[in-house]
């Protein structure tokens, strides 16, 4: 075979083959023995698919059609043309650093428990023992997340970090809720033990209604996404389970506990916003038009910027790879691209062949401007250009088949 590659027609998606002269004598004395019968496409043992033989096929041109996707034929042309029978030869070896660099890395990790320091800091201020509960329950929200990441062997992607902190944020959340209607009941006169059951089963129908609809989302996005979107519905979904389990069920007990101990006879909390009476209902117009004005100036901004609403992990950019004498700090090279506002570009390390190199995938045309920029501020580096290219992202879209001439 010289060649199997996809075709789309009237037809669909199909597989068009070439074959040598030799192939084509071979190929046209089977398929003429064999009429009606199928013809099997076999790849390490397996199966590939099988299509019906309608015609004898000579001439060495011959095509497989069916109810293929674009991924399925571009599969079988892989198949097809089989390069493990195609001696493969090492041309060239590379080792790439990570996409985020240890300077990226340990200032999100500073940041992320810096915000958790403070969310736990203002829980307990402003709600006093209430929420130094519910800062037990937000820690075993933690430990139960990376507990069931670590049994299920999933991997930690940025998107996914993101999961975890807008679960962190729902199980706020849900204590909020529940002790707000704590406060409600305290004030109508309800002793606390009674109090305290009216606010959990009151608030459930709240809480309940925005993590289903979240974990609908997630599982839509955990169906449908490849790569890292899949981490940060992974993340998302157990978050929900956690963040449910510790805000209705330990919450809950731990407050039990302390009444029926005598360690808690009344419940106090911060009062920032005094209470108020104002007729929210009688301006429901006037803020629906609000709203209504601002989604539609949103969605016109949107349009009108177009593609600059897309990053260069939607719409590509410059590929700009620098070999130097000296070797330069990923987060200096970030820190300077920062200043010409091209903080986004992807910053990487490769080795090959004994060699470093410098790699930044960075917005159209704005390669020429790195270069420069580089040059001025490592001068010691003296880098030279080893590649520079435009880069395209491509998204491809996602039986009985029949092979014909």
């Amino acid at each position: 075979m010289r060649k199997a590659f996809p075709t789309y027609d009237e037809q669909g998606w199909g597989v068009a083959l070439q074959l040598d002269r030799e192939g084509a004598n071979v190929f046209g004395q089977l398929t003429e023995a064999h009429v009606g019968k199928r013809f099997a496409i076999v790849l390490d043992g397996r199966v590939q698919s099988a299509p019906v033989i309608r015609e004898p096929i000579y001439g060495g041109h011959a095509s497989i059609t069916g109810d293929f996707t674009e991924e399925e034929v571009r599969n079988l042309a892989s198949v097809l043309e089989n390069p493990l029978q195609t001696p493969v030869t090492v041309e060239e070896e590379r080792s790439v650093s990570a996409t985020l660099g240890s300077d990226s890395i340990r200032s999100g990790i500073y940041a992320g428990l810096v915000g958790l320091a403070l969310s736990f800091l203002f829980i307990v201020i402003y709600y006093r023992f209430a929420g130094f509960v519910a800062s037990i329950a937000l820690i075993l929200n933690l430990v139960l997340l990376f507990g069931a990441m670590a049994m299920f062997n999933f991997v930690l992607t940025l998107p996914g970090i993101a999961g975890i902190i807008l679960t962190i944020g729902m199980a706020v959340d849900a204590n909020v809720l529940i002790y707000e209607r704590l406060r409600e009941e305290l004030a109508s006169g309800k002793p606390l033990n009674v109090a305290l059951n009216a606010a959990y089963d009151r608030a459930f129908s709240a809480i309940f209604d925005s993590n289903v609809t979240t974990l609908i989302t997630a599982l839509i996005l955990f169906w449908k996404a490849t790569g890292p979107v899949k981490g940060f519905a992974v993340t998302l979904t157990i978050g929900i389970v956690a963040s449910m389990f510790s805000a209705l069920l330990v919450t809950r007990n731990c407050f039990n506990w302390a009444i029926a101990s005598g360690v808690l006879k009344r419940v106090t909390m911060s009062n920032l916003i005094k209470a108020t009476n104002f007729d929210f209902l009688s301006k429901r117009r006037l803020s629906v038009g609000i709203s209504a004005l601002v989604i539609l100036v949103s969605v016109v901004v949107f349009a009108v910027r177009g593609e600059k609403n897309f990053g260069i992990d939607f719409k590509g950019g410059d590929l700009l790879v620098l070999e130097g004498r000296k070797k330069v700090d990923e987060g200096d090279v970030r820190a300077v691209l920062k200043q010409i506002d091209l903080e986004e570009s992807v910053v990487q390390t490769e080795k090959s062949s004994g060699k470093e190199f410098l790699t930044i995938r960075s917005a159209p045309g704005t390669s020429d401007r790195i270069e420069k920029l580089l040059d001025e501020k490592f001068p010691e580096a003296k880098f030279r250009v080893e590649r520079h290219r435009a880069f395209r992202v491509c998204v491809c879209s996602g039986r009985n088949h029949c092979l014909v001439a």
